[in-house]
């Protein structure tokens, strides 16, 4: 009876532990355009995985998402004047855009549920997707096509 006890215990203990353990980093995001889903790039971030004893941060540092987007293919907008953004624990962060070029930071984009505006000039342009978590932020990238 002890045996099946601790046993028992055990895999309780082994449960609540697998629970509280969390994530070591972002979810995946993705942004809708052309009716086709595509994975965003994630960029730097700073994540805090809290854990029943412990809690530990990764801080990763990718870059800038201009140099991030010199590594991904564009995206084709097909038209589309908004692109939906969602995240594969499909919890919705507080969420900013931005157009990035080699100098930086440049226009901000509006946001309105989950939906970004997309640039209006043709031509291939750097979108960040910036998220704040509960457990931290994160950079997502994407450049986009506009024909």
């Amino acid at each position: 009876m002890k045996k099946v006890t601790a046993l028992g215990l055990m895999i309780v203990l082994g449960g609540l532990l697998t629970a509280c353990a969390g994530t070591s980093e972002p979810p995946d995001g993705f942004i809708t355009m052309n009716k086709e889903q595509t994975e965003l790039a994630i960029g730097s971030y700073e994540w805090t995985n809290e854990g029943l004893f412990s809690e530990s941060t990764a801080n990763v540092d990718a870059g800038t998402p201009y140099q991030v987007a010199e590594k991904v293919e564009s995206a084709p907008t097909g038209g589309d004047q908004t692109a939906v953004i969602t995240f594969s624990t499909g919890k919705t962060p507080e969420l900013s855009a931005f157009i990035w070029d080699e100098e930086g930071r440049q226009e901000e984009l509006p946001i309105e549920n989950d939906q970004v505006t997309l640039p209006t000039e043709p031509g291939r342009h750097v979108m960040e997707m910036f998220a704040e978590w509960e457990n931290g932020s994160a950079s997502y990238t994407m450049p986009v096509l506009i024909q």
